[in-house]
């Protein structure tokens, strides 16, 4: 498998897994592998450029951002919000 790009991500601390699992499930579901480091750490790799953006998306402009910290980045995957534009219209959104 060859990555692209990844994210290495921490849920704040005080979340019970509970109140996250619902984001792995999501990533996972847009294709993303995810690699358990602590319980609340994960690194979130991408073998493609459009799972970047996608999950880029999902943690820097959805309500994710609010559970997590963006520790770390690699490849094409970028650690500010800017690079990853919210689409603007529904069937953006749709892929």
């Amino acid at each position: 498998m060859s990555v692209v790009g990844s994210f290495t991500i921490e849920f704040h601390e005080h979340f019970p897994r509970e109140r996250f699992a619902y984001v792995l499930t999501h990533l996972q579901t847009a294709g993303a592998r995810l690699e358990e480091q602590t319980w609340h750490r994960f690194v979130v790799l991408c073998e493609k450029e459009s799972q970047v953006e996608e999950v880029g998306v999902w943690l820097y402009q959805t309500h994710v951002k609010s559970l997590l910290t963006v520790i770390a980045v690699s490849g094409v995957a970028r650690a500010a919000a800017s690079a990853y534009p919210y689409p603007k219209t529904r069937a953006d959104r749709k892929g």
